[in-house]
């Protein structure tokens, strides 16, 4: 049975996609089989993991309205060695549509069941909408991707009362996985603010944290995982450790 994780926040820019890409490209090198769902209407997952994505011709839309299986739309990234349901701007469109539909709560996670997989990551929109409640609901388990940043605490809230209202509703097993800091600054004010969350969520906070590096944003803009753009660089060490974290809990 996959193990599904959903990558949240309501706050744009924190690295989140960033996160997922690499996250599930280290554990395809740990010979799991990963799908990669990208579950924003932005497609930026989609737009790293294609070598062009004006040639795909599937996407996650089509599972919202019940055209298709999710079986059937599934493309693959060499680059990075997973699968992946891929997203465009449409899918905003599609969130609309879902207001209005029955079960609108549960597509994503009907369109799962069938799927064989080592773990499913859901690469979500900065929004609380209801892609975002559909990739909850599906999830066995959620990552809180933040920066160590005035207001990231207040942030972090509206996601865990967006999770407490699918437990008491929808999905009662779904647990926090981790808190993930993507992007750590050297300064003192980011690390006054480190120290608030981790006096907050205290054992759940990954003890790997993500720094500053240029490779990242290199490696992103190539279509590449970091480990493949600059293996000897730290984030791919970072992301390496990340990664067994995330195997282990």
């Amino acid at each position: 049975m996959s193990k599904i994780i959903s990558m949240v926040n309501q706050k744009g820019g924190i690295g989140k996609t960033t996160l997922t890409l690499n996250i599930a490209h280290e554990l395809s090198k740990q010979n799991k089989k990963i799908l990669l769902i990208d579950n924003d209407p932005q497609g930026h997952a989609t737009s790293v993991l294609s070598p062009d994505e004006t040639l795909i011709e599937n996407f996650i839309n089509d599972v919202y309205m019940a055209k298709n299986s999710a079986k059937t739309l599934i493309t693959k990234s060499e680059a990075f060695g997973v699968d992946f349901l891929a997203s465009n701007i449409y899918l905003a469109d599609v969130e609309m549509q879902l207001i209005n539909k029955f079960g609108r709560e549960t597509h994503l996670k009907k369109s799962l069941q069938s799927l064989d997989y080592d773990y499913i990551l859901i690469d979500c929109g900065p929004s609380l909408g209801m892609l975002t409640v559909n990739a909850l609901v599906a999830s066995d388990a959620y990552i809180i991707a933040t920066r160590p940043e005035r207001f990231a605490l207040g942030g972090i809230e509206l996601v865990e009362r967006t999770v407490r209202m699918v437990k008491e509703e929808l999905n009662a097993d779904l647990e926090l996985l981790g808190v993930c800091i993507t992007w750590m600054p050297h300064t003192n004010i980011a690390k006054r603010h480190r120290q608030e969350l981790i006096n907050y969520f205290k054992e759940k906070m990954f003890n790997t944290e993500i720094g500053q590096n240029k490779d990242l944003e290199e490696a992103h803009s190539n279509k590449k995982p970091v480990a493949k753009w600059n293996p000897s660089c730290k984030s791919a060490k970072q992301y390496y450790e990340l990664a067994q974290e995330v195997i282990t809990r």
